[in-house]
C-alpha cells in the first residue's frame, strides 16, 4: 500500500521564495543589473504576476508491484517502461506521480498589450515560478514520506536525463493533471507552458535519496 497519499495543492505564492532566482537565472542577468536598467518593468511585471497567477499541484503515491530492470509495474495494472527509471529507483516500493503548473500565465503572455521587454519578463517569472512550484511540492513529498519512515528520492522528469517523454502519458493517467488544468496534446506538449511533472520513488532505506546522483550530475 502506498504511504502518499493522494493530494491537490494551491500552491501559495509567497511561499515560492526561489522563484526570483530562477527568473533571473533565466534572463541571464544578476539582480544588480535587472535593477539599474529595467526596476519598473520588472516590479510592475512582478505585481500583476502575483494578480493574475495560481500555482497549483498534484500528487499520488502507487504502490510498485513487481520490476524486472527493464520496467516497474504499479498497483492498478500501470506499466511504466524505462530502463533507466527502473534503474535509478531500483530500491522504491512505492512511486509518486506529481505535476505542476502556472494557471493563468498562458493568457498573461498572450496579452497584445505587453511589450517586447514586458514578454521577456513574464516569461522568465514563469519559469521561476513553475521551477519554485516544482521545488515546493517535491518537499512536501519528501516530508510526506518522512512523516510515514519512508524516504524519498529526487524527482525524474520525463523528457529529461534520457527518461522517456513518453512516460507523460502513463502519468497522466495515474494522475489525471486536468484537475488543476494541465492538458497534453498528441505530441507531449503540456498546456499550461509553464508546467512540471515527474516520479519520485519512495522506500524505508534512506539511500535512495542518492540514487542516479551521478546520472544527475552528467546532464
Amino acid at each position: 500500500m502506498a504511504v502518499i497519499e493522494e493530494r491537490i495543492y494551491d500552491i501559495p505564492m509567497d511561499e515560492l521564495t526561489t522563484a526570483e532566482d530562477f527568473a533571473l537565472e533565466s534572463l541571464h542577468m544578476d539582480k544588480e543589473r535587472v535593477m539599474q536598467r529595467y526596476e519598473e518593468t520588472y516590479n510592475e511585471t512582478l505585481e500583476r504576476c502575483f494578480k493574475d497567477l495560481k500555482c497549483q499541484g498534484v500528487s499520488r503515491g502507487f504502490a510498485i508491484t513487481s520490476k524486472d530492470g527493464e520496467e516497474l509495474q504499479l498497483e492498478g495494472g500501470i506499466v511504466l517502461k524505462s530502463k533507466l527509471l527502473a534503474e535509478v529507483l531500483h530500491r522504491a516500493d512505492e512511486i509518486v506521480a506529481y505535476a505542476v503548473t502556472v494557471n493563468g500565465h498562458d493568457e498573461l503572455m498572450a496579452d497584445p498589450e505587453n511589450s517586447m521587454l514586458e514578454g521577456m519578463f513574464y516569461n522568465a517569472w514563469g519559469v521561476g515560478f513553475s521551477m519554485s512550484a516544482h521545488r515546493w511540492l517535491k518537499k512536501k513529498i519528501q516530508q510526506q514520506a518522512l512523516d510515514n519512515g519512508s524516504y524519498a528520492s529526487r524527482g525524474w522528469i520525463p523528457g529529461e536525463e534520457n527518461i522517456e517523454l513518453g512516460l507523460q502519458n502513463e502519468l497522466f493517467e495515474l494522475l489525471d493533471p486536468t484537475r488543476i488544468g494541465i492538458t497534453l496534446s498528441d505530441s507531449g506538449v503540456m498546456r499550461p507552458v509553464m508546467s512540471v511533472n515527474g516520479f519520485i520513488g519512495v522506500c524505508a532505506d534512506s539511500a535512495i535519496q542518492f540514487d542516479g546522483k551521478d546520472i544527475a550530475e552528467h546532464h
